[in-house]
């Protein structure tokens, strides 16, 4: 299994903002922007935000719009990854194990976690990686919190399951 871990260095106006690392050795310098323009954000927004709750209307917009998802994930990638030839050979190697081997971890700050991470997608593979590779965000600063664990003789589990068919489901305290 391959971590790529994907971290922000600096502001949007640095050069460079993002450093990429693989199974967290050295990582690569590189400059990462927004794909899109302010224009296609919202478009983005309407269509992640608002058109579920209507879904039967603006049917063009929406098929515009999540056409438009993989151009994004494939613009990103090729921030990521084409800056660089050395970058480039590294993820070949990482991928050439197959994708469900990666694993990405996206750190950064709020406005870092507003890019769509998980529209990220090489033009090569058949979909965005997002559903053969799990992508985990977090903050670039570590909680420093201390954790005061009480010891317990008893294991508390939370069990949640499905019942989208309702009285045909598993039966309700059978599993």
């Amino acid at each position: 299994m391959t971590l790529i871990t994907i971290r922000q260095t600096g502001n949007w106006h640095d050069r460079p903002n993002v450093e990429v690392s693989f199974d967290q050795q050295p990582g690569y310098a590189l400059t990462v922007r927004d794909p899109f323009d302010d224009k296609e954000e919202e478009r983005l927004a309407w269509y992640f935000e608002r058109h579920l709750r209507f879904p039967f209307t603006d049917q063009v917009k929406a098929q515009a719009a999540a056409a438009s998802i993989g151009r994004y994930g494939q613009g990103l990638f090729n921030q990521l990854f084409h800056q660089d030839e050395a970058i480039y050979a590294h993820y070949r190697r990482a991928v050439a194990q197959g994708g469900q081997t990666l694993r990405f971890v996206i750190r950064g700050g709020p406005d870092f976690h507003q890019l769509h991470w998980e529209a990220l997608w090489d033009p090569a593979r058949p979909h965005p990686f997002v559903l053969d590779a799990p992508m985990i965000r977090s903050g670039n600063q570590p909680i420093d919190q201390p954790l005061d664990v009480q010891p317990s003789a008893t294991l508390n589990l939370l069990l949640v399951t499905a019942r989208p068919q309702g009285r045909r489901d598993v039966g309700y305290r059978t599993i």
